[in-house]
């Protein structure tokens, strides 16, 4: 299982299309001192405290003064551990390379200068040592089942995420905003809902508000933002019913056996219901299909429609949106057995628009369309591959954790996360040299050029722009600044 997580982050840090040495996003720099609008000591020191130098680098009591030194984000906590909100495949590829992984990060890479033997047996051990915080946390958002993405996305833009963000999909607008890429490979739903009602909770320094909605509005930003309260699973141009309709005009779901011989029967494309009907106002139409269940459980039903709509299982009643009304959408539940099932849908549209869907979710799995496990016969096989019997669980290895726990030590990972919660976190500076006075084996380090570090003779000469090298503990993500 280890091997398989890290197989997987290894090939989503192989796709990420930004390169690696893609610059920490600081914004403040970016909006005024990378324009020449600040001072360039105060641009030195806004990146000194934002970039988090002082945690390993050691400032005197006068130089300490004029610095702030930004928190950063909690690694412990009920609500706040790492190992909780974030998936062990991702915390591993953003391990192996920070900046590929999430562009515009001001964390190092503290692992830039271990081969690439070394730097694999790190990050596994250090996977498994955060992953050990916590289990990962995945259940769905509390209250989360009328979760929509698409009025999650008009809120995205409504409210101003965008701002900060850029574009939901697609790269950044402006210098000083930070994408959100794939927020659903790294992000727990429920941990996700947690932190945009509190970010400052899991990231004390952040500069994001919480987001001003109620729970319900914000759970459609979450549908939006991880995607996994909708399918990922694409859903070809399939045939998953056997249908019948009737154009008769009705403000109410009939019974299906009073309505004579239907207008047209056969197979329906997807839920292409009114080029199969023919019509679409006056219309009543049936659906026949059968829906494979490959793990027994509780199963949630997302039906959406307009007008009228019914949803049965095996003749139970799992879902009603009955009468004449706009588009909108309503959920049941049913408990099932592994195996196959009669799936009925009952429809009729009025007037006016029209709509017809159906999302279900398999216990422990996200919403999905339900064209990706129903079939028209019993012994059709269903779009969605079946799952393994159980779910790839990442298994916390307890050699590996102590291994991590050592490696966080060594690497100096508790010179800035210094959860005082949880004690595996040793805390203290990290050896290193200081900003100021003579250090053992050379002088002060304002009289060093180290490759693109922050630091230069004499602090009036701080120059807007790095020299391309990188520096050597923070890695090539520094070198853009």
């Amino acid at each position: 299982m280890t091997a398989r997580i890290l197989l997987v982050a290894l090939v989503v840090a192989a796709s990420i299309a930004t390169p690696a040495t893609a610059a920490p996003t600081v914004p403040g720099f970016e909006r005024f001192a990378r324009a020449a609008e600040a001072d360039q000591v105060e641009a030195g020191l806004l990146l000194l405290g934002e970039l988090g130098c002082t945690s390993c680098h050691a400032a005197s009591e006068g130089q300490a003064r004029h610095l702030i030194t930004a928190p950063p984000p909690r690694l412990s906590g009920d609500t706040t551990a790492v190992g909780r909100r974030l998936r062990p495949a991702w915390l591993a590829a953003y391990l192996q390379e920070p900046h590929a992984a999430k562009p515009g990060t001001t964390m190092p890479q503290m692992l830039g200068g271990l081969d690439d033997a070394q730097r694999s047996a790190t990050v596994e051990a250090l996977t498994h040592f955060l992953a050990a915080t916590s289990a990962f946390d995945e259940s769905g958002v509390a209250g989360g089942g009328d979760a929509r993405a698409d009025e999650g996305r008009r809120l995205y833009d409504q409210v101003g995420c965008q701002v900060c963000h850029g574009p939901l999909e697609g790269p950044a607008t402006l210098p000083d905003q930070r994408p959100l890429g794939d927020i659903a490979a790294r992000w727990s739903p429920a941990a996700l809902d947690a932190f945009l009602a509190n970010p400052l909770e899991c990231h004390p320094a952040g500069r994001m508000p919480a987001v001003p909605l109620p729970d319900d509005q914000r759970r459609h930003l979450v549908a939006a933002l991880v995607g996994g309260l909708e399918g990922d699973v694409p859903v070809p141009d399939v045939v998953a019913f056997e249908g019948r309709a009737w154009r008769t005009l009705v403000d109410a779901l009939p019974k299906i056996d009073t309505l004579g011989e239907p207008d047209r029967a056969g197979p329906v494309r997807r839920f292409d219901i009114f080029e199969f009907a023919g019509v679409d106002e006056g219309v009543v139409i049936a659906l026949d299909g059968f829906l494979h269940v490959p793990r027994a459980g509780r199963h949630r039903f997302f039906l959406s429609s307009d007008d009228g709509s019914r949803v049965t299982v095996g003749g139970q009643v799992v879902v009603e949106y009955d009468g004449i009304h706009p588009a909108g959408e309503r959920t049941g539940e049913i408990d099932l057995s592994e195996g196959v099932h009669p799936v009925h849908i009952d429809y009729f549209e009025a007037t006016g628009q029209q709509s017809l869907n159906l999302d279900i979710a398999a216990p422990g799995s996200p919403r999905q369309s339900g064209l990706a496990w129903i079939t028209p016969s019993p012994d059709g096989t269903p779009v969605a591959a079946a799952p393994a019997d159980e779910p790839d669980v990442f298994t916390v290895t307890p050699a590996l954790v102590a291994d991590g726990s050592a490696a966080f030590h060594r690497h100096g990972c508790q010179s800035c996360h210094t959860d005082t919660t949880a004690t595996s976190f040793t805390t203290g500076k990290r050896s290193a040299a200081r900003l100021d006075g003579p250090t053992p084996g050379g002088p002060a380090i304002a009289r060093w050029r180290l490759p693109g570090c922050q630091a230069q003779p004499g602090p009036a000469q701080l120059p807007a722009r790095r020299p391309a090298a990188g520096c050597p503990c923070c890695g090539p993500g520094l070198a853009g600044l």
